[in-house]
């Protein structure tokens, strides 16, 4: 689905990638599940509000070569929970601080079982 100018209610899918230009920026964006709970639980109407208005566009993108280290690291310093991860062409994904967590659990409990 193509993102028209002020985009779609935010009630849509929350994990989107705005298609649609945004000033001062690559015309990629991120709205994520907290966005969307932040603004209803302002009182805003979901059905009203653009998910543009409450789309991040200040993003830091990796690279598919980056580790899940590198990616946990970025996520720390940045504050945030989610990068869009581009390759020459564009985007191809999104790696979440969750993602990072289901890989790395399961690898923790095997290490403290062998301990």
């Amino acid at each position: 689905m193509e993102l028209q100018r002020g985009g779609p209610p935010v009630r849509l899918p929350h994990h989107r990638q705005d298609q649609g230009a945004h000033p001062g920026t690559c015309g990629l964006g991120i709205i994520t599940e907290r966005d969307i709970l932040d603004a209803v639980g302002s009182g805003l109407d979901p059905d009203r509000e653009t998910a543009s208005a409450h789309t991040t566009t200040d993003v830091v993108f990796a690279a598919p070569a980056w580790t899940l280290q590198e990616a946990a690291e970025a996520m720390t310093h940045g504050g945030f929970r989610h990068l869009i991860v581009l390759d020459g062409d564009g985007p191809v994904g999104i790696v979440s601080v969750r993602d990072i967590i289901r890989c790395w659990a399961p690898a923790r409990r095997t290490f403290a079982a062998a301990g």
